[in-house]
């Protein structure tokens, strides 16, 4: 069976690891299960979600970890010239796909991006989640948009959790991007297309498949595009007390506390 994991609120939040996560982990592999880590948090690159599993005890490769940011490179490869709004996980992605990019928060390169906005050489604008969004960058945004540029949104997440409660998400910061220039969005991440098409060609080989998160409104309604199971967690963003119906009209196959105690629910 493939399990397919969200990494925020079913690993970690934000840097601490939630207790059992490796363990449950070890448990599937143990068991023959292929695991594979999703997140629609596009900041970290490869290398770096990589290197976290890795501090918290989860073995990992490569090949395993699918985010956003990939899943928004894929959607603008074809592009000659893509404006970020973002990080380093976005430009990183574009990059393996040979795209080239500017990013609007680089001071030294406002010339050259006045010049590509002047030439409408901007064929799409990713905005992704970053810490350092800003009003200055916001303005840079919607002069992109308006000189032609459309707009690609790593995921609508509107939140993400923490240890200390939630913050502001992508979909956040996109829902400020697209008022202001007055454009749609197409969304990247989870629950959408380009997220789906990442992992089609694994879930089409597996025997069966699972979708882990802490989400319905994402990760729920991925597991519904994939047409996997759906196992929801209230380690992350939904607890028992905040998710009592299904909004969603998404059948939910499994819950449970964390990802151990959901591990341990199978008989393997």
């Amino acid at each position: 069976m493939l399990w397919i994991l969200d990494m925020d609120g079913v690993l970690w939040l934000g840097q601490s690891p939630i207790a059992g996560s490796a363990e449950a982990i070890e448990i599937l592999a143990a068991n023959g299960h292929e695991v594979i880590f999703t997140t629609n948090n596009s900041f970290m690159t490869r290398d770096g979600y990589l290197n976290k599993l890795h501090s918290f005890s989860i073995r990992a490769e490569p090949h395993q970890i699918y985010s956003s940011a990939m899943a928004a490179a894929n959607l603008v490869r074809h592009e000659s010239l893509v404006g970020v709004l973002g990080g380093p996980g976005v430009t990183e992605a574009l990059d393996r796909l040979h795209v080239p990019w500017i990013r609007l928060s680089d001071s030294a390169d406002q010339d050259n991006l006045e010049k590509a906005m002047a030439d409408s050489a901007i064929g799409a604008l990713i905005v992704g989640y970053h810490v350092d969004f800003g009003y200055q960058n916001l303005s840079r945004a919607i002069s992109v948009l308006n000189s032609g540029a459309r707009l690609v949104a790593t995921n609508s997440d509107p939140t993400y959790p923490t240890p200390s409660g939630l913050v502001a998400g992508t979909g956040a910061l996109v829902a400020a991007v697209a008022y202001g220039a007055q454009k749609v969005p197409c969304y990247a991440g989870k629950p959408d297309q380009p997220m789906v098409d990442l992992v089609s060609d694994l879930v089409a080989r597996a025997t069966g498949t699972i979708v882990v998160g802490d989400r319905p409104s994402t990760d729920g309604l991925f597991s519904k595009a994939l047409g996997a199971s759906f196992a929801l967690v209230y380690s992350g963003v939904t607890s028992k007390d905040s998710y009592p119906d299904n909004d969603f009209e998404i059948r939910i196959d499994h819950h449970a506390g964390d990802l151990l105690e959901l591990v341990r629910s199978f008989e393997f």
